[in-house]
């Protein structure tokens, strides 16, 4: 029998080389759990910067991905809160217009409302699987074209709103694996390492 002393060191006392190491490490172990640890996070920022910006969405409705991939992007499936998109997206006299339109639906008993929809059949989760439905009208053909109208507007809002949260996701992605946050969390865990950067199971 012989005994063996094994020497293991906390971050700060590896020399350049075996930092670099032990922050590689981590950067794989954070992309390997990267699905179980920080895509509801992700998610949950997403559904926040929608519910801001006028779009009713439910969490499980929101599509994304963002691997620098072709199809990549983020899109949405939701409500559209009219008080807050559609100041945005029309002018004074579109906005008089469509409250006409809104209140002649109402006066028949039906009710106007626009939602956005994503393609369930594209694999893909860019802003382009993308559209926006009305529901109800008048059935006036005037009217009819003008409803198109406002969709196409507001489909123009929500696409490039998509593209702004596939942006933001980038941006917390990379900040979750820059050296930065990696330091902190192999301090924040005080893991150990062997003098080569290798991370010890001691």
């Amino acid at each position: 029998m012989r005994e063996v002393t094994v020497t293991v060191y906390k971050y700060d006392e590896l020399d350049d080389k075996a930092k670099k190491k032990a922050i590689e490490w981590m950067r794989k172990s954070e992309n390997e759990s990267f699905g179980t640890f920080h895509t509801d996070d992700i998610t949950e920022m997403f559904s926040g910067m929608l519910e801001d910006s006028g779009f009713t969405v439910r969490e499980e409705d929101i599509a994304w991905s963002l691997s620098h991939s072709q199809g990549d992007g983020v899109s949405f499936s939701g409500d559209v809160d009219l008080g807050i998109v559609l100041p945005l997206v029309l002018n004074a006299d579109e906005l008089k217009n469509l409250d006409r339109v809104r209140q002649e639906t109402e006066a028949s008993g039906d009710r106007l409302s626009f939602s956005v929809v994503r393609s369930r059949n594209s694999r893909y989760c860019h802003s382009g699987t993308m559209d926006v439905e009305a529901d109800g009208g008048t059935g006036n053909e005037d009217d009819e074209k003008f409803i198109d109208m406002v969709c196409d507007k507001i489909l123009k809002m929500a696409r490039d709103l998509a593209r702004e949260l596939e942006e933001a996701g980038y941006d917390e992605i990379d900040y979750l694996l820059c050296d930065e946050t990696l330091i902190q969390q192999i301090k924040g865990n005080d893991y150990e390492f062997f003098a080569s950067g290798d991370i010890s199971d001691l």
